[in-house]
């Protein structure tokens, strides 16, 4: 079988040096990397790493360095062939990467450095010698857990832990200099695709796409959807979500977001209409329907067990929900249900137009008067919801006071999407100009921070989108708004773009979940690199949700660029 493999890998190397070298030889390579090289007592030595993983396990990483780049490159081949076969490595998905700039710091500097940011977002690989000897990559080091983001150190322990897995020699001191290094990388999956890797930045590690294209986000939510169905349990909830690095359960469970990642799966049907994503949507929303508890007043509302809560956001997100799915598989069946949790959260609404955000569950008094503010958009934005079902006014009404509330209380510092989705929607069936320049100004006011946010925060780009179906209404319907000669459209949808562009940064591509300690289990799903690389049920829905409702608008976004 190991000797299969080698011949396996060999093929692969092969196929993927070809493709890494086509348009510039090694040779030349190294003649332009090489003033970007440091300089040891033997001359500059050149390092490469080739990561193989079987998909099933966190990949294996061989290295090796050389006076030339050519020969570390066969030097690294060699480890890595011998290594399948000691370690019976099936090489479905192999990357190799080459290092093409180094630089000598301060091990005080280099901490400094590595966690001035966000968790795991040190995009860079880290050598302990000039030599290369004790080497780390960027996905290394961040998929392994090997940098200590919380206590901000370097511990020696966890590098040796890992380096004795890795079958090399231990490390007895931290060096007085430590090498800080990036690598040009190329991938290849089990179907021998290959693809060339961004070098540098929040790009760092992932395929290079020119744009994010229609097709692109068809797959990716696909994908994601068939993650979500795969973590159904028989009773209709979710295993609830992971730290991928180490395959950790989150443990709990939290009902609203329950509720809200059926929506996402709901609404990926306006994409793919998946026999299995319906038969996951019926067996959550039954579930979630065993949530909710019936009262004499006419009122539902959805329990949060393990807490004695009822969230106000709770009934918002299971009426959007279930508003959605009776949209997109034309039914009422949920009408009825949905106007008894509409009266719950009329019930904790105030005449000023705030709400109470949480009640004690056994006894529906106050338990906590503010917990969250996307409570307050997610209830208006279902509120609105009910008006659409039912036509009566008396929801249309609640959300208008909620969001005159939002306008009076300057919600645009949120920069959130509820509140977005909620004027969204309200705007629909009140065409007042202060509702059109409330959702102007919660983009225009927040679209350079949006812009230039490092993380993927996926609620951005619902945000936008949700902004996006508003200003394409205002146009549309020639609304008079004064505001939108202030509006920078074309700056709106770069923004767009960009923002649809770097959440890629949070896809289950297989060059990132290699590294993680069960790779296919993540792949195709979507996850916080900031916080270990979460997967939750509930992120996944949030990634989704924006990438949904940009195909839908597609055409209409690219036009103002």
């Amino acid at each position: 079988m190991g000797k299969s493999y080698e011949k396996e890998l060999s093929a692969k190397l092969k196929t993927l040096k070809d493709h890494a070298f086509f348009e510039k030889p090694v040779d030349m390579y190294e003649q332009e990397i090489s003033p970007a090289m440091l300089d040891s007592d033997d001359g500059k030595y050149f390092a490469a790493f080739i990561a193989v993983c079987n998909t099933h396990d966190r990949a294996h990483v061989f290295h090796a360095s050389a006076t030339s780049l050519s020969q570390a490159i066969e030097n690294t081949c060699e480890k890595a062939k011998s290594g399948v076969k000691q370690f019976d490595i099936e090489p479905k998905w192999v990357e190799l990467q080459i290092v093409i700039k180094s630089e000598e710091v301060d091990p005080q500097d280099a901490v400094n450095d590595m966690f001035s940011s966000y968790n795991e977002f040190f995009r860079r690989g880290i050598s302990l010698d000039k030599k290369f000897v004790y080497a780390y990559t960027e996905a290394e080091l961040n998929g392994n857990r090997l940098l200590n983001y919380k206590q901000k150190v370097l511990d020696l322990r966890t590098f040796n832990d890992y380096t004795m897995k890795r079958d090399d020699d231990v490390i007895l001191k931290t060096p007085r200099k430590l090498i800080l290094f990036d690598c040009a990388s190329w991938f290849i999956d089990d179907r021998d695709r290959t693809y060339t890797l961004y070098i540098e930045g929040l790009n760092c590690g992932r395929r290079m796409i020119d744009e994010v294209t229609p097709k692109e986000i068809k797959y990716i939510v696909g994908t994601a959807m068939r993650y979500l169905s795969n973590q159904l349990h028989k009773d209709g909830s979710f295993d609830y979500g992971f730290y991928p690095i180490y395959d950790k359960l989150i443990p709990g469970y939290n009902i609203m977001r329950h509720s809200s990642t059926i929506w996402s799966l709901v609404c990926s049907a306006e994409i793919e209409r998946n026999p299995e994503t319906y038969k996951t949507c019926q067996a959550a929303i039954k579930y979630m329907i065993s949530q909710i508890e019936h009262f004499d007043d006419g009122t539902a509302y959805l329990i949060e067990r393990n807490a004695n809560e009822i969230k106000l956001g709770g009934n918002g997100v299971a009426i959007i929900t279930l508003s959605q799915y009776m949209r997109i598989y034309e039914t009422d069946e949920y009408v009825h249900l949905c106007e008894e949790l509409g009266r719950g959260i009329l019930k904790m609404m105030n005449p000023d137009g705030t709400y109470v955000h949480v009640l004690n569950a056994d006894t529906r008094t106050i338990k906590d008067q503010f917990r969250t503010v996307y409570y307050d958009g997610e209830a208006t934005f279902a509120l609105c919801r009910l008006h659409s079902m039912t036509g009566s006014k008396l929801w249309l009404e609640g959300a208008r006071r909620a969001v005159d509330h939002f306008i009076e209380a300057n919600y645009i510092s949120h920069m959130d999407h509820w509140v977005a989705y909620a004027v969204n929607e309200l705007t629909l069936y009140i065409k007042e100009e202060k509702y059109y320049e409330f959702a102007l100004r919660n983009i225009a006011l927040n679209l350079e921070i949006i812009y230039k946010q490092p993380t993927t925060y996926h609620t951005y780009l619902e945000m936008l989108m949700a902004g996006f179906e508003t200003y394409k209404r205002i146009i549309d319907e020639k609304a008079e708004v004064a505001y939108l000669k202030n509006f920078n459209a074309h700056r709106f949808a770069e923004t767009i773009m960009h923002r649809a562009h770097h959440m890629l940064n949070g896809y289950g591509y297989p060059e990132y979940v290699m590294y993680f300690s069960k790779p296919s289990k993540y792949k195709g799903s979507f996850f916080v690199r900031h916080d270990g690389y979460r997967v939750r049920i509930d992120d996944v829905q949030h990634f989704c949700g924006a990438y949904i409702a940009l195909y839908r608008h597609y055409d209409e976004v690219k036009a103002l660029l």
